[in-house]
């Protein structure tokens, strides 16, 4: 699995031999581009949502020696870009983490969602969610809670979600790549991966997921965000089973409708086939 989620970006990059020396510049073994391309590497075994990866699968998956692979995370965790968790296990760093966060607040769909979020726990009464695609499934960006709950469903910001949850199967139904939809699928069991193909043609046709299969007791309820005709972000309710229905005409998912369209609107959406279609009847 480490090997499926860098294989793309490894595939170029060339083995150490044994090199201890600094970078050389150019297209070499030891070279700088090289060395950009392993560091590069490690981070993309941190986006499938692990949050923490011991020496040795790092160095497996790059097909490092364990020396090497070491050099290269002590001089991660200098530059603040990885931290040492235990021995031998590395997590994200907080230069890194400080990074990301500016990226995503960066993001037009994020800053603009704020006030509906907040908005949508107002008229909800439950733990509103924002998520965006984060190359191998949706990661959450913003989390709004009512306060006036006494028992409330804590959701962390930078959560990565299974594909199999209500943002993926929004994420997946307008994904512009078949190809690489196949391969977020490839590892689920044929009859479950069957299941939620119908399930990502279902919200496609409706524009709204409902799932209560991630977490035992919870349910999510999530629609999409458009930007131009693209998914840009999904908007959701979390809470228990008995909290949020499994209906999709209810009261929650017609608030979390109108937030996703106005939302959508500001972002340069000016509507689908079928909206148009609505809108001529």
């Amino acid at each position: 699995m480490i090997r499926k989620a860098v294989r793309r970006v490894v595939r170029t990059a060339p083995r150490s031999g044994g090199s201890s020396g600094l970078p050389r510049r150019g297209t070499g073994r030891g070279s700088t581009v090289a060395v950009v391309e392993r560091l590069a590497a490690i981070f993309a075994l941190y986006t499938g949502g692990i949050p923490e990866m011991h020496l040795r699968d790092i160095a497996g998956a790059l097909g490092l020696r364990r020396s090497t692979t070491h050099r290269y995370l002590n001089s991660l965790v200098r530059a603040g870009l990885l931290r040492q968790v235990r021995v031998s296990t590395y997590g994200l760093g907080p230069l890194l983490i400080q990074l990301g966060a500016t990226a995503v607040g960066a993001l037009r769909v994020v800053n603009l969602g704020e006030n509906y979020l907040q908005g949508l726990v107002e008229e909800g009464g439950e733990t509103a969610v924002m998520s965006i695609w984060g190359g191998h499934g949706p990661v959450v960006v913003r989390v709004r809670e009512p306060l006036s709950k006494l028992i409330q469903i804590r959701v962390a910001v930078g959560s990565a979600l299974p594909i199999a949850s209500a943002q993926g199967t929004i994420f997946m139904a307008w994904h512009p790549d078949a190809a690489a939809m196949r391969s977020l699928l490839e590892h689920l069991a044929p009859a479950r991966r069957d299941e939620l193909m119908c399930e990502i043609e279902s919200v496609r046709q409706h524009k709204v997921a409902i799932s209560a299969q991630v977490v035992d007791g919870i349910r999510t309820v999530a629609v999409p965000v458009f930007d131009h005709e693209t998914v840009a972000a999904t908007l959701a309710f979390v809470g228990t089973t008995a909290g949020i229905p499994a209906d999709p005409n209810s009261g929650l998912v017609a608030a979390l409708r109108e937030a996703a369209a106005r939302l959508s609107r500001e972002l340069g959406y000016a509507g689908g086939p079928e909206d148009a279609e609505r809108a001529s009847k």
